[in-house]
């Protein structure tokens, strides 16, 4: 349990560990996996043996392990809240910039084309088509 526990760990960051970012998430989730595991697995050992005396359940070490996976869970969420808002912001501020151009291009009474030149499209207004 504890091996495939380490090579999963390895497999993880061997994976992610081009984004620091990920790579970190891969090393605090990965190793408290180990670890917790670990400690759980001596507990569960220990009370076998006879050393200490406690029931054979779930160990209260797997709660370090929920817990660290909740404190990367949240913050991952806080961070999507603040691209999402910044992606709204960013929304709105392009619809702004349409609407006056939009405007500007009536008061004006001329026609605007855009070239994509990725995609080979060209987008024009009526006005300049007519």
């Amino acid at each position: 349990m504890i091996a495939s526990a380490c090579l999963t760990l390895a497999a993880i960051n061997c994976l992610t560990w081009s984004r620091n970012r990920e790579a970190w998430v891969s090393l605090s989730v990965g190793g408290s996996v180990v670890v917790f595991s670990t400690v759980g697995a001596g507990q569960s050992l220990l009370v076998l043996w006879g050393i200490i005396q406690a029931p054979l359940t779930a160990s209260l070490s797997f709660m370090g392990l929920v817990s660290v996976m909740g404190y990367e869970l949240s913050s991952e969420m806080i961070r999507a809240a603040q691209l999402a808002r910044k992606l709204r912001e960013s929304e709105a501020g392009l619809r702004e910039i349409e609407e006056r151009m939009r405007l500007a291009v009536e008061g004006a009474d001329f026609g605007i084309w855009i070239r994509d030149l990725a995609r080979n499209e060209i987008w024009a207004t009526d006005k300049w088509r007519g």
